[in-house]
């Protein structure tokens, strides 16, 4: 029998072998079919509107109508504008004027470009392991990352910001292969669009720099020939430079000035304001070092950080064991390792202003899943030596995506509030740890409920935060034309509460829907008493 089962799934894996391109094809169909089935479920994120007009339009408007002094004076004029212009440019070419279609129009966008993503994803991670078991494997990891999945379509700055990360990765390691003019100036367009998403993307061309290095110390060190064409490279540099201008507006008043401020903002940014982390309101500015590597901890599949940690055991194996390697064969660790870890001890070492979870570095998730691809290989060949040990370890990942699979789907659409065993299972005591829904995106789903529940022409609401007002222009227009927001409680029907910065309950005592993951609430909607509506001293 065992013999049987064995000749069986031999049979099994070959035919698969010869088949896998239909596998890949399929993987990705569903992928594109799931993001149009669902890309209008999702509500509309804390900074979509000021993204919108105080990025994307107001370099639009210096562009167009040579507007200077309103994008001089705008406090956004460092926040890279290259996929926001993007974005109001499609805008204005299918002439989208509702809000509605303009948010949604974005959504979709949004996206298309991650799932170009992961098409390039797949690609790099071939090109590395020339195995395309493992490269689908880092696919469905990408996919199957909740935060991620969910930011994937309405996050237009640092979900994006990874998207180009993962594209500029596979071209630099083509780039470097090669070596030719086309690659040079495609590498240099990827990266300077990058950058100037966010500057902390300088780290794609300093890979490069690195690479170069490598190649130099390797030749030297072997007295090989160095297979470096430096017309090529100068080539790439002074592209990329024309490129980062061309794609930042504010550049165009004086690159070096307004680029030198740039960076300066990005690692010195001013925030006064607290999160919520381990149950205390901590100030931005006094966070602990660990607290990014925590909030990757918590918010990712724990299988991921395993591999992660097996990955990166290997890396450093091979550096003790074998230094040689690293100038031959291994370089690409070199790279990950470094677009890895570069961003975090900057932050560390800078104390740079970081808040909302792990986003701000949510462009390191590439090189963290290309290494948890290195363990996962490394445990493939452990494997071997048990008998039906790959066997079992791919049916024992098989379980898991399953569980992250159905995860996702139970949380739809709010996979943005993941966290995963570490922390428990009581979502209400990790909600009194961490930050929940610090999105807003549930407040689309209270608008929705008042208005289907609620059949006057006028509904006045109280919504203290931004996500609050800014989820009706979502809507479709006749029924947000029935709601009137306001700053007063005698004048409001209801009392929209989300739990950003108040882990606490609410003091109003009819609440009649909430959302929630768990058994912890994302936002409450309460209809207003009158003595609620009249009391002076409110604390909500």
């Amino acid at each position: 029998m065992k013999e049987q089962f064995e000749l069986r799934y031999q049979n099994f894996i070959t035919a698969i072998d010869l088949r896998h391109k239909y596998i890949v094809f399929g993987f990705f169909t569903i992928l594109l079919l799931t993001g149009l089935l669902i890309f209008d479920q999702y509500g509309l994120s804390w900074d979509e509107g000021m993204q919108w007009k105080n990025n994307g339009y107001v370099n639009f408007n210096y562009i167009v109508n040579g507007d200077k002094d309103a994008l001089l004076a705008s406090a956004d004029k460092y926040h890279g504008p290259a996929f926001e212009l993007t974005l109001v440019a499609i805008e204005k070419l299918l002439k989208l004027t509702d809000t509605r279609d303009v948010y949604l129009m974005r959504h979709l966008v949004n996206f298309m470009i991650f799932f170009v993503s992961v098409i390039f994803f797949y690609l790099a991670a071939s090109y590395i392991f020339k195995n395309w078991k493992l490269a689908l494997t880092g696919c469905i990891m990408y996919v199957l990352s909740p935060r991620i999945f969910a930011e994937a379509f309405y996050n237009s700055k640092d979900i994006v910001v990874l998207v180009f990360f993962v594209i500029g990765f596979y071209t630099l390691l083509l780039f470097h292969e090669k070596q030719t003019w086309k690659l040079a100036i495609l590498h240099a367009l990827i990266c300077a669009y990058t950058i100037d998403i966010r500057i902390t993307a300088i780290i794609l061309p300093m890979l490069s720099v690195v690479y170069i290095g490598l190649q130099i110390f390797g030749a030297i060190l072997y007295k090989n020939k160095l297979n470096i064409h430096i017309g090529v490279f100068l080539l790439y540099f002074i592209s990329l430079t024309g490129f980062i201008i061309l794609f930042w507006p504010v550049l165009w008043e004086g690159p070096v000035y307004h680029f030198v401020q740039a960076f300066k903002e990005m690692s010195l940014y001013q925030w006064d304001s607290t999160v919520l982390y381990f149950g205390k309101y901590v100030v931005v500015g006094e966070l602990p070092w660990h607290y990014l590597p925590v909030w990757i901890l918590i918010s990712t599949p724990v299988l991921y950080s395993v591999l992660f940690f097996a990955g990166l055991y290997d890396h450093i194996k091979t550096l003790f064991a074998k230094p040689s390697m690293l100038f031959i064969s291994d370089k690409n660790k070199v790279l990950l390792i470094l677009w890895f870890f570069t961003p975090l001890l900057a932050i560390i070492v800078l104390h740079s202003v970081v808040y909302d979870a792990w986003r701000h570095v949510f462009f390191v998730y590439g090189a963290f899943l290309f290494i948890a691809l290195y363990g996962l290989k490394v445990l493939f060949i452990q494997a071997v030596k048990i008998k039906n040990g790959k066997l079992y370890l791919s049916l024992f990942l098989m379980f898991s995506f399953f569980s992250t699979f159905s995860n996702m789907i139970k949380m739809h659409p709010y996979q943005n509030v993941y966290f995963n065993f570490l922390v428990g299972n009581d979502m209400q005591k990790v909600k009194n740890n961490f930050e929940f829904d610090y999105w807003g995106l549930s407040n689309r789903a209270a608008l929705e409920y008042i208005l289907e529940n609620d059949t006057d022409s006028v509904i006045t609401v109280l919504a203290p935060h931004t996500p609050g007002v800014l989820n009706a222009q979502i809507l479709p227009a006749e029924q947000r034309n029935r709601l009137r927001f306001t700053i007063a409680f005698n004048e409001a029907d209801y009392y929209l509460g989300d739990y950003r910065a108040h882990k606490q309950d609410y003091d109003f005592t009819n609440e009649v829907f909430n959302v929630k993951s768990g058994n912890a609430k994302l936002v409450s909607i309460f209809k207003l008493t009158e003595a609620e509506k009249n009391e002076k001293n409110h604390k909500p």
